[in-house]
């Protein structure tokens, strides 16, 4: 809406501007929410990819102080009507964690495998928030069919065995039909509860 850069450099410069702005797209979004409450809806995603592969976009104290406020107003109006919210976020979540959790997400998507430490994630939001992914595109596409089988019981067991994880490759880039169906063949195999751990 003002730009990228514009944005960056008005964090600093014009931050009740900033909030203007951010305000106005949150009564938007409360708008259509209104409207998917009315058809009934039982989860809603959302997009705002909020990190790269290192770390976060945004410092702590803006994340904090421009888009908690909105996130907040937001989630707390779906979750008054029962409904599941997930968010897209790949790259490196580790510092995002607490913040999603604190404003009431359910589902994080995709726990990017090259990103991340999944045993940490996992660790970190138990019981707190589901995880969605965390099967690597890479490992996917690169093969062989052996070891996609072995990386998704692997990613099964290590985010999956308490609960609370629906297996998903990370991106949805171009992978061969084989290697996609030796993922779906290894989480019908090794995804049924118990879990059995996979060799070590």
């Amino acid at each position: 809406m003002i730009g990228m850069e514009n944005l960056l450099l008005y964090f600093y410069t014009e931050p009740e501007f900033v909030k203007e702005v951010f305000a106005r797209i949150v009564e938007f979004h409360l708008g259509i929410a209104r409207h998917f409450i009315k058809l009934g809806v039982a989860s809603v995603g959302f997009s705002d990819d909020l990190a790269m592969q290192t770390g976060p976009f945004f410092s702590q104290q803006i994340l904090e102080e421009f888009f908690k406020p909105g996130y907040q107003r937001i989630f707390d109006f779906y979750k008054e009507h029962g409904v599941i919210i997930g968010q897209h976020c790949d790259g490196n979540v580790s510092k995002l964690l607490d913040f999603f959790m604190d404003v009431g997400l359910n589902i994080l998507n995709p726990v990017q495998v090259n990103a991340n430490d999944l045993a940490e994630v996992r660790r970190r939001t138990q019981g707190r928030m589901c995880l969605s992914g965390g099967i690597g595109n890479i490992i996917v596409s690169d093969g062989p069919i052996e070891a996609i089988e072995a990386h998704v019981r692997e990613s099964l067991w290590t985010l999956g065995r308490e609960g609370g994880y629906f297996p998903a490759v990370d991106h949805s880039m171009p992978t061969p039909d084989p290697h996609r169906e030796a993922v779906t063949r290894a989480i019908e195999k090794w995804g049924r509860y118990p879990l059995i751990a996979p060799p070590s």
